[in-house]
């Protein structure tokens, strides 16, 4: 857990785009990988990056509603190094590459996204802060978080310095 930061938040709907590097022990239920959300009250919510029986989600709550909209971003196996780039352009369109391939996005709630809640939870890594149980297992060895939709090539390079061990420096 990583105490509040506002620079794990991403401001109202501005684009933004997370890089993680990671291996993950298990992809059974429902495990949390990232998120900034303190609990199981949406008003704490901003963002969650989560997985569910193989299947990789991201969810965006919005500020205006206490709703959310979330998306399948393609599945995911445990024991496979995985480089996940997750890029949001701010008319809700979000892009999810999985070691260097695009994935079909769908868009899998009803609800809308107006803008996104500026809140004082942690950012939490492989951990639920009201479920323990729900908590992600597994490695993870680069996350990279930008104040900006980051395009195909950027995602590419990024990429290719990650699973080369260069500086992640654009």
């Amino acid at each position: 857990i990583i105490p509040n930061n506002a620079r794990f938040s991403f401001v109202s709907k501005a684009p933004f785009s997370i890089i993680l590097a990671v291996n993950l022990t298990s992809v059974t239920g429902n495990k949390w990988i990232l998120q900034k959300r303190g609990s199981s009250s949406l008003s704490t919510a901003e963002y969650q990056i989560y997985i569910s029986s193989g299947v990789l989600y991201i969810f965006l709550f919005d500020a205006s509603t206490s709703g959310y909209i979330a998306y399948n971003l393609g599945s995911v196996a445990a024991g496979v190094n995985y480089v996940i780039a997750i890029s949001y352009d701010s008319v809700n369109e979000i892009v999810c590459k999985i070691n260097n391939v695009s994935q079909v996005v769908t868009k899998v709630t009803s609800g809308t996204f107006t803008s996104m809640r500026v809140t004082s939870s942690y950012l939490s890594i492989f951990y639920n802060n009201w479920s323990p149980t729900t908590t992600g297992r597994g490695t993870l060895d680069t996350l990279a978080m930008f104040n900006k939709d980051l395009t195909s090539a950027e995602m590419t390079d990024i990429y290719t310095k990650i699973t080369t061990n260069q500086s992640l420096l654009l």
